[in-house]
């Protein structure tokens, strides 16, 4: 049963700095990236490898199935308040890498990043932003 079973490699997420534009109303628009996303063990025949890692070495987004933003993670629920993903069938597409929104000045939020890769993998990320 030992060579059955496999361990696979988490995967990589390195988000971006979260870019702050101020906005009338005592708003300011925060804006937050996915910079880097890397599956270290594809799960795939040695010959599909090939072709996907030439396919994701422009372009990482390829790979990601379904992406979420909480704009202000209290550190224990995520709150989806954003989200893109790849579709299905005809309608697929490849996820956008950035998402903004408007938050109020005056407080520091905790941005919480959650992803899903095409094969199932999870990965998720926090960044800090005080406004």
């Amino acid at each position: 049963m030992r060579e059955k079973i496999q361990f696979y490699e988490k995967p990589y997420l390195r988000l971006t700095e979260p870019q702050v534009k101020l906005v009338a109303g005592g708003k300011a628009e925060v804006i937050i990236g996915i910079e880097r996303y890397v599956v270290f063990d594809l799960p795939v025949a040695q010959k599909e490898r090939e072709k996907l890692q030439e396919l994701i070495k422009d372009n990482f987004a390829v790979l990601i199935d379904y992406w979420a933003v909480d704009w202000d993670y209290d550190g224990y629920t995520f709150k989806s308040q954003w989200q893109d993903m790849r579709g299905n069938g005809r309608k697929t597409k490849v996820v956008t890498t950035q998402a903004s929104t408007n938050l109020v000045t005056g407080k520091a939020y905790t941005i919480a990043v959650r992803l899903v890769d095409i094969f199932g993998n999870d990965a998720a990320g926090t960044v800090e932003v005080k406004l």
